[in-house]
């Protein structure tokens, strides 16, 4: 869900945005930028705001023959302008991207959808997905301007979804991301109905140094492992900001099953963590500034939960800089924790 030319955007990356009334939530219809968003573009459900120029970046993957990534800025005016149409081999899955002071970083695993069965209609979107264990995971560089030539990095085999933040230093590029050693989270997928469900390698939380003038990884360093669903300050991205939170799993083997809360200290190099508790899992923190400040530990942390004892759900506030528990907010019912939620301060009374 985001925010964007005064409109709440419900994003899917299956298809267009859904523009949604930001007071009683009511579906207005699909949003295609006043139409600078081609009917076969779908829209990606991780765009990025630059928290300086006040721009985003987006991306769709073409649909229809020749599958082409295509990559947008987002103006002011609330229309989009395409940077980049660039030819792939094959409709790769492509979740998330960084964005930093001068580049737009997309990490692209070696999975791509078989469109036979897909559009067979005798399967699923997740049992479509072909896993190529063989081939690179690709690291590719363009510039934010929508100039020169784009830069790729090729890695080990790796399966990716969701990422930290990037920025630049000195030439290089410094990103955190969430790679998995294989393609077990895809099974996973595939079998989220089954009473019996496969384990999973856990995701590894990597930094890379990446040279976009050599075209090489400089280095590659792993700061967690079992964690998922990274998310900042969005007011420092793009920036050498200092927290990362992440998700753990107390389960490693279960990617979803995410039972404590992490906050990494990157100057440092330090971690802390805090348990969900007994019989409870925590879903992915919203970071809510407090009014007035700006600091990265000025803020709240807003995060679901499930507490399977009382199988009810609850909204817990931890304080940002000491992870202090704040405020529980039981709901009275139990239903699927989301993710991938936002915080506005909406012109309204209503936030």
């Amino acid at each position: 869900m985001i925010l964007w030319d005064n409109r709440l955007l419900g994003l899917s990356e299956g298809g267009h945005p859904a523009a949604i009334d930001p007071e009683d939530l009511s579906y207005q219809g699909r949003w295609d930028f006043y139409g600078t968003l081609p009917r076969d573009v779908p829209f990606t459900a991780h765009p990025k705001i630059d928290p300086q120029t006040g721009e985003g970046y987006a991306f769709g993957i073409k649909q229809g023959p020749g599958s082409h990534l295509t990559v947008y800025r987002m103006e002011a005016n609330g229309k989009l302008t395409q940077l980049y149409a660039l030819p792939q081999k094959g409709h790769f899955m492509i979740h998330d991207l960084m964005l930093a002071q001068e580049h737009l970083i997309f990490v692209i695993p070696p999975v791509r959808f078989d469109l036979a069965v897909l559009f067979s209609g005798k399967a699923t979107i997740a049992e479509t997905l072909r896993y190529f264990e063989n081939e690179p995971t690709r690291f590719l560089i363009l510039r934010r301007d929508g100039k020169g030539l784009p830069v790729t990095i090729e890695q080990p085999a790796n399966m990716v979804f969701h990422h930290g933040n990037a920025f630049e230093r000195e030439g290089k590029i410094v990103v955190d991301s969430l790679l998995t050693p294989d393609h077990s989270v895809l099974e996973l997928l595939m079998a989220w109905s089954k009473d019996q469900r496969p384990k999973t390698s856990p995701p590894q939380l990597t930094r890379l140094v990446l040279d976009p003038f050599a075209a090489r990884v400089e280095s590659r360093t792993v700061l967690g492992i079992a964690q998922e669903f990274p998310r900042f300050d969005i007011r420092k991205g793009g920036d050498d900001l200092r927290y990362l939170y992440t998700l753990e799993s107390g389960i490693p083997e279960d990617l979803f099953s995410s039972t404590a809360l992490v906050r990494h200290d990157l100057h440092r190099g330090t971690g802390q963590q805090v348990e969900a508790g007994p019989g409870r899992v925590l879903g992915e923190a919203v970071f809510v500034p407090q009014p007035g400040r700006k600091g990265e530990d000025h803020g709240w942390l807003l995060m679901q939960g499930y507490d399977a004892r009382r199988d009810e759900n609850f909204l817990e506030v931890r304080d940002a800089g000491e992870l202090d528990f704040v405020a529980r907010v039981w709901t009275a019912q139990h239903f699927p924790l989301g993710f991938h939620g936002n915080f506005y301060s909406l012109p309204s009374a209503s936030q």
